[in-house]
């Protein structure tokens, strides 16, 4: 009976975690055959050979022969992180503000960007501040039914064109200043 200590040298990788490669070229005896699996001539046979994804031999192909019309407004889309009434109550006593900053300090909701609306509206008996949050119809109905308030959110809305071109001018501008002002000559002035 020996004493089995873990020793640098007699580490190994776990068995099949590390396959060998496929070398190929190697002769017909190597197990890919004599032409190294890739068939006998032509185009794919070839160094550097085959066609390009969705090439069908000249032929009009599939992406081009489909009429592509419409537009889908899927990559816009506003995701919401769905919270229940009861959950968001259960954390918060009567009285306090229910916010995005709030949710996130409770770590209830996660990330910065993530936007919230509070759904399910079941009966609560707790008087709730809401502000800044998405609500449906029947939540608002629970919380001003148990004497709370909600202050009106609107959807988010992206900047609009007017808007991004203003405040990367503007942007431009602070950068350009800050350069100006760093790049300077220093040392003595001369005479």
């Amino acid at each position: 009976m020996g004493n089995h200590t873990a020793t640098t040298h007699a580490l190994r990788a776990p068995h099949g975690s590390r396959p060998n490669r496929k070398r190929v070229g190697r002769g017909p005896s190597s197990g890919y055959g004599k032409t190294s699996t890739a068939g006998q001539k032509g185009q794919s046979a070839r160094s550097g050979g085959g066609v390009r994804l969705g090439f069908e031999g000249g032929q009009m192909p599939l992406y081009r022969r489909i009429a592509h019309r419409g537009f889908s407004n899927a990559a816009f889309r506003h995701k919401y992180k769905a919270l229940a009434l009861t959950q968001v109550a259960a954390r918060f006593s009567s009285g306090e503000i229910i916010s995005p900053e709030t949710l996130r300090n409770l770590k209830i909701v996660k990330g910065r960007s993530t936007l919230v609306k509070i759904v399910s509206g079941a009966p609560i008996n707790i008087a709730l501040c809401i502000v800044g949050v998405a609500v449906t119809q029947s939540v608002k109905e629970a919380v001003i039914k148990a004497g709370g308030t909600i202050e009106s959110v609107t959807t988010p809305q992206r900047l609009s064109s007017s808007t991004r071109k203003k405040s990367a001018a503007a942007s431009r501008s602070k950068r350009t200043s800050r350069v100006s002002s760093t790049s300077a000559p220093k040392g003595r002035n001369p005479q």
